[in-house]
């Protein structure tokens, strides 16, 4: 559920909600450019805004039970834990998810739009993307798959299908 959850935010935001451009502007470099964009809870992007909002909601769960697993293991193997395969990709994980979903608080919203029907106000949110972010993302969705993979690997029906071997 937890790499579903991650890829589905992260082709929302960082693919279809708020896509970059190649062209940078003059005066940025390529570390320090940023990708404004307004998050719109109404008009054709409705469904897909409110979907990555879940997921957002939907992460930070997970990553919050994910960090105290991860925690309780490192408690457990205690010097072990620094060359354990599966407990560094934990940590990348929960590294990434940092990366990509605290740019703006996608709950917040700056702008109220005058919809159609002018019973009913019209949110928005403005959010900035750093370009590292979009490559975080990315090595994230990659990272939480692989995970998946070692997961996959350990169970013993699927597993003599599955060639990982992290020791």
């Amino acid at each position: 559920i937890y790499s579903v959850t991650y890829s589905l935010y992260a082709v929302l935001i960082y693919k279809t909600l708020c896509p970059t451009t190649r062209e940078l502007p003059a005066n940025q470099s390529s570390i320090s450019s940023v990708t404004e964009c307004v998050l719109r809870f109404y008009g054709e992007q409705k469904d897909e805004t409110y979907i990555a909002v879940l997921c957002w909601i939907l992460l930070v769960l997970f990553t919050i039970l994910h960090i105290i697993v991860t925690v309780t293991k490192i408690i457990h193997y205690q010097k072990r834990s620094i060359a354990d395969k599966e407990i560094i990709l934990n940590t990348l994980i929960i590294i990434s998810f940092f990366l990509i979903t605290f740019h703006s608080n996608p709950l917040y919203h700056t702008e109220d739009v005058p919809c159609l029907d002018e019973n009913l106000p019209c949110f928005a949110s403005k959010i900035t993307l750093g370009r590292y972010q979009y490559h975080a993302a990315g090595i994230g969705v990659a990272l939480t798959w692989l995970m998946q993979m070692y997961f996959l690997a350990k169970v013993p029906r699927f597993g003599k299908y599955i060639e990982i071997d992290f020791n």
